[in-house]
C-alpha cells in the first residue's frame, strides 16, 4: 500500500539527530534538496517480499501526477549480484555442500545374459521372437542369440546411464535452486536487521528511491548498508557524485558497489577511500566500466586492492603471491573505456608486478589523464613507463581539446558569416518587401483618390441637376402665375 503522498509527509517531518558527526550530519532537507522530479526516473524501493520501482512524470506538479508501479521480484534483483553473493559465502565458507553422496553409475551390475545356459527351445523360442531364422543347430543358434543380447545390454546399459545422469543434473538443478533461495533470503534477512539499526539510512535510501535527493551524496556505511544501496541506485537518475569513503567496506560491500555501475548512467564520481575494497572490487568495476559512459572520477585510496596483506615475520615487506588478478581486469577494462580520466591508487599496496601490469596497460590506455599511484612498492621504470603514458594521453588530449576548439572558432565563424549574409539577405529582402509595400500603397491612395474626384464629381453633377430642376420649377411656377395674373385683368376689361 505504497503511497507516496504519505511517504513524503513522513519524510518533511524526520529531524535529524543532534551531535552527530559533522561528515555524518546530513540533513534530509539536504538530501532533498534536489527539489521535485523533473524527469522521468526509475527509483525502487526495497523491499522483503519484492522491489517496486516508480516511474513517477516529473514537473511542477510532480507529487499529483500518476504513478505507475511496476513490481521487480526480490528474485531478479538479486540474479543482478548473484556471482558476487555466491563468492562472498564461498569465501565464509557458509555455502551448504550436497549432503548426499552421488552414487556413480556402475554398469559392471548389469551382466549380460549367457545365451548357452539357455535350451536349444528356448534359443530358438528367442530367435523366433526377435525374427531371426533358428539354423537347428545349437552352437549356430546360440552365438547369433549371444550377439543380439549383447546388441541390447549396450542399449540398455546406455539408456540406463542417460537416464542417471538426468536424474544427477535435476538433483544438481534443485540442489542450485535450493541454494539461491536460501543465500537469496540470508541476504534480505541481514539487509533488513541493518535497517533496522539505522533508521536514518532507511530514511537515506528512501530519498535515493524517490529521485529527490541532491545530485552530490556522502554516506557512511558498513557493507551490509552498502548492498542495499547499490540495489537502491541500479536506476537511480538524480545522483552523480557518491562518496563511501571511511566506511571499512569489505571487499564484497565494495563489489556491489563496483556492480550498480553496470547499468547506473548517471554516476560520474566515485570515491571508496579508506575501505577494505579488493581484487573483487576491481574485477566488478572493471566488468561494469567496460561499458558504462558516465564515470569520470574513480578513487580507491588507501585500499588494499592485491588482498588483506601478510607481513613478514620481521614486520617488514608484504610476503609474495598478491593476487593481481583484479588489476589485470582493470588495466585491460582501460584499454576500452573512454570517459574514465581519473583514477586514485594512492597506498594500495601496489608491488613491483602490479608496476608492470599498469605500465603496460596503461600503454593501450588513451582516455586516462591523472592517475595518482603514490606511497606503492612501484619500481622506477614502471613509473616512469606510466607517467610517459599519462603525459601522451594529456599531450594528446590537449591537441584534440586545441582541434576542437579550432573547429569550434571556425564552425562560429561560418555561423557568423553565415549570419551576416542571411542578414543583408533579410534586409535585402526588407527592402524589396517595402517598396512593393510602398508601390502597392501608391497605387491604392490613387485609386482612393481617383474614385474620391469621381465622387466628387457624381456630387457636383447632382447639385446642378437638382439646381437646374428647381430653377425650371420656378420659371414654370412663374410663367404660371403670370398667366394667371394676365387672365384675371382680361375678365375685368370685358365687365367694363
Amino acid at each position: 500500500d505504497f503511497s507516496v503522498a504519505a511517504l513524503t509527509s513522513a519524510l518533511r517531518c524526520h529531524e535529524p539527530k543532534a551531535g552527530r558527526d559533522s561528515r555524518e550530519n546530513l540533513t534530509l532537507a539536504q538530501a532533498r534538496g534536489g527539489g521535485l522530479l523533473t524527469k522521468f526516473s526509475w527509483p525502487w524501493r526495497c523491499l522483503s517480499a519484492g522491489h517496486t520501482r516508480i516511474l513517477s512524470q516529473g514537473g511542477g506538479q510532480s507529487w499529483r501526477t500518476r504513478a505507475l508501479l511496476v513490481t521487480m521480484s526480490a528474485e531478479a534483483l538479486f540474479a543482478e549480484f548473484e556471482d558476487i553473493e555466491e563468492a562472498r559465502q564461498a569465501a565464509l565458507g557458509e555455502l551448504e555442500e550436497d549432503e548426499e553422496e552421488e552414487e556413480e553409475f556402475d554398469e559392471s551390475k548389469i551382466e549380460v545374459l549367457d545365451a548357452k545356459q539357455l535350451s536349444q527351445q528356448q534359443i530358438m523360442a528367442e530367435l523366433d521372437a526377435r525374427g531371426i531364422h533358428p539354423k537347428g543347430f545349437f552352437e549356430d543358434d546360440a552365438a547369433a542369440l549371444q550377439e543380439v543380447l549383447v546388441k541390447e545390454h549396450d542399449e540398455y546399459v546406455q539408456t540406463l546411464k542417460q537416464k542417471a545422469m538426468e536424474d544427477k543434473e535435476r538433483r544438481k538443478r534443485q540442489a542450485g535452486f535450493r541454494r539461491r533461495r536460501m543465500l537469496m533470503e540470508r541476504q534480505l534477512r541481514e539487509e533488513d536487521d541493518e535497517l533496522s539499526k539505522y533508521p536514518e539510512v532507511r530514511t537515506w535510501l528512501d530519498v535515493i528511491n524517490d529521485g529527490t535527493t541532491k545530485p552530490i551524496i556522502q554516506l557512511r556505511l558498513n557493507s551490509v548498508l552498502a548492498r542495499s544501496l547499490a540495489k537502491s541506485m541500479l536506476y537511480n537518475v538524480t545522483v552523480t557524485a557518491l562518496d563511501l569513503s571511511n566506511c571499512d567496506l569489505d571487499d564484497f560491500g565494495g563489489a556491489y558497489v563496483g556492480r550498480l555501475l553496470k547499468t547506473n548512467e548517471t554516476i560520474q564520481k566515485l570515491e571508496l577511500s579508506n575501505n577494505r575494497c579488493g581484487p573483487l572490487t576491481l574485477k566488478m568495476l572493471a566488468q561494469s566500466l567496460r561499458t558504462n559512459n558516465s564515470l569520470s572520477h574513480l578513487a580507491l585510496e588507501a585500499n588494499p586492492l592485491l588482498g588483506t596483506p601478510t607481513i613478514a615475520d620481521d614486520g617488514g615487506a608484504v610476503t609474495e603471491g598478491a593476487d593481481q588478478s583484479g588489476l589485470k581486469a582493470f588495466t585491460e577494462m582501460l584499454a576500452v573505456n573512454q570517459t574514465l580520466i581519473t583514477v586514485n591508487f594512492w597506498h594500495c599496496g601496489l608491488d613491483r608486478a602490479s608496476g608492470r601490469i599498469l605500465a603496460h596497460g596503461l600503454q593501450q590506455c588513451a582516455a586516462l589523464l591523472f592517475f595518482d599511484f603514490g606511497n606503492n612498492r612501484i619500481a622506477q621504470c614502471d613509473q616512469n613507463a606510466i607517467i610517459a603514458s599519462l603525459e601522451k594521453n594529456r599531450a594528446a588530449h590537449s591537441r584534440g581539446l586545441a582541434t576542437r576548439r579550432a573547429a569550434a572558432a571556425v564552425r562560429r565563424e561560418e555561423e557568423r558569416k553565415a549570419k551576416e549574409i542571411a542578414d543583408k539577405e533579410q534586409k535585402h529582402q526588407d527592402m524589396l518587401d517595402w517598396l512593393d509595400a510602398e508601390r502597392v500603397s501608391r497605387i491604392e491612395e490613387g485609386r482612393i483618390a481617383v474614385e474620391k474626384a469621381i465622387e466628387r464629381q457624381r456630387v457636383e453633377e447632382e447639385k446642378r441637376a437638382k439646381e437646374e430642376a428647381e430653377r425650371k420649377e420656378r420659371e414654370a411656377k412663374e410663367k404660371e402665375a403670370a398667366a394667371s395674373k394676365k387672365k384675371k385683368k382680361g375678365k375685368k376689361g370685358k365687365k367694363k
